[in-house]
This record gives C-alpha cells, sequence and structure tokens, in this order.
C-alpha cells in the first residue's frame, strides 16, 4: 500500500496482515514521515511504498493504509476474488449457457491470456 501522500498529522488505518474482517484494524496518528518511512511511533514505522511494518529481520505482520476506505475497499475486493475462485473450482460443470466466447471474454476482462 502507498503512502507516499501521508504527512504528519495525518491519521493512516493499520491492520494484520491477515485480517480477517472489514472491521479489523485501527487508526494511528502518523508522527513523521522521511523519505522512506512513516513513523507512527518512536518504535514503529512503515515503510512509504509498500505499507509494511519494519520490524528488523522479523516478517512484517500489520500493514498500513492511507484511509480505512482503502482498507476495506481492498479487503472487500479481495474477498470477492477469493468466493469467485472457489465458486469456480466448486464447480465441475460448464454452466448452463455459457459459451467459449463468453469464457474468452471473461478471461480478457480478467486480464488473462487463454
Amino acid at each position: 500500500m502507498n503512502l507516499k501522500n501521508v504527512k504528519a498529522g495525518d491519521t493512516i488505518w493499520v491492520v494484520r496482515i491477515e485480517a480477517r474482517s472489514e472491521e479489523d484494524g485501527r487508526p494511528y496518528s502518523v508522527t513523521k514521515v522521511g523519505r522512506d518511512y512513516v513513523h507512527v511511533s518512536a518504535y514503529t514505522r512503515f515503510h512509504i511504498d509498500t505499507g509494511l511494518v519494519t520490524s528488523g529481520n522479523m516478517s512484517p505482520t500489520l500493514v498500513a493504509y492511507p484511509s480505512r476506505s482503502q482498507f476495506v475497499d481492498e479487503f472487500l475486493t479481495q474477498k470477492a476474488w477469493t468466493d469467485f475462485m472457489l465458486a469456480i473450482r466448486n464447480t465441475y460443470k460448464v454452466p448452463e449457457g455459457l459459451t467459449t466466447e463468453k469464457i474468452k471474454e471473461a478471461a480478457t476482462l480478467l486480464g488473462f491470456s487463454i
């Protein structure tokens, strides 16, 4: 998540990487913005390009979004995509009325090459 437009004093939305609900997360006030990091305290900073928390050699567990609405939009899009993939994976018969042309149109819409 890109935090390049965030300024000191702004509020960002921070969630666990494995967020389970659009209700997850909490707001943090930005205390400082540097060239590479957005700081929310003396000990917690997020990479300005990825939004990932930096924590030494450990894998990141938190990600920051410029706003709660951007988190919710991304979360719901990812959930819809996952539900869509599962529906396709669990469908063993071609749905009634589906044609090769429609499949190719859907693939094009999704940026797939078939």
